[in-house]
């Protein structure tokens, strides 16, 4: 990921905790940038103020990645990467969802042709079997008819609409659905990828599928009614501590 000239994109990541996978992770990346013969920069934000994550980094994967810390928040930490960012398209990723091959060429092909000024990207599990399988088509489904794709299916923008759109708002959840808000209040037009990319399930397994599902969705309903987003946070992952609590998926 050459960074001699100001990158055409930046993939910003959040992190928290994940010395597991980020080699994995910056690798990914970077192999995809070769194949698509796209000028990309990562912009990895750790939420450990001690930077674990970023300590953890390979020697191999550190030439053109940008390390932060910024604090816990997941919103916050996004902000925070796209102000360093200097692509000029900027795409927003999680720790434990992968792209598709042909991503970033995908997203200049939308972008350059007028289709969009926000966009995102179908998705699948990481799982196998029936309920991922339909709680899968379920989602893709509802992202296109409510024109509002999670965080999960990897957010992109142009920079200047982004900003434009004033981030991310720092709240501990339902971050990605108030971003989306504001694109359908202005009108701004949406392209949701068929690629898929492909995002963990660990959440759904840990808690079971239809349990997880009729969580999300009643706190999805009590957002929408004008819910305490600190409160719907604590009932995201009851179990969790403050500052992973913010880091949900």
């Amino acid at each position: 990921m050459s960074q001699s000239k100001a990158p055409q994109l930046s993939v910003i990541v959040p992190v928290l905790h994940e010395e597991g996978r980020i080699g994995f992770l910056a690798g990914h990346v970077a192999e995809l940038a070769r194949s698509d013969g796209v000028d990309v920069q990562l912009v990895i934000v750790d939420g450990d103020c001690a930077g674990s994550t970023l300590a953890a980094l390979p020697d191999a994967e550190r030439a053109g990645v940008v390390g932060v810390c910024a604090g816990p928040g997941r919103a916050a930490q996004m902000n925070a990467g796209a102000r360093v960012a200097t692509g000029e398209v900027l795409l927003f990723l999680h720790a434990d969802t992968r792209l598709p091959c042909g991503a970033f060429a995908r997203i200049f092909q939308v972008l350059g042709n007028g289709l969009a000024q926000a966009g995102a990207f179908d998705f699948q599990f990481d799982a196998a079997g029936f309920p991922y399988a339909m709680l899968a088509w379920a989602g893709r489904l509802r992202s296109r008819l409510e024109r509002c794709p999670y965080g999960d299916q990897a957010h992109f923008f142009p920079r200047a609409v982004f900003f434009g759109l004033g981030g991310y708002p720092d709240i501990p959840l339902m971050e990605d659905v108030e971003l989306m808000w504001r694109v359908r209040r202005r009108r701004l037009p949406l392209c949701v990828l068929p690629d898929r990319v492909t995002t963990s399930a660990r959440r759904y397994a840990e808690e079971g599928p239809i349990r997880r599902v009729l969580r999300n969705f009643c706190l999805r309903t009590a957002h929408a009614f004008g819910a305490d987003p600190a409160k719907l946070a604590r009932q995201y992952r009851p179990h969790a501590g403050d500052e992973d609590r913010r880091m949900v998926p």
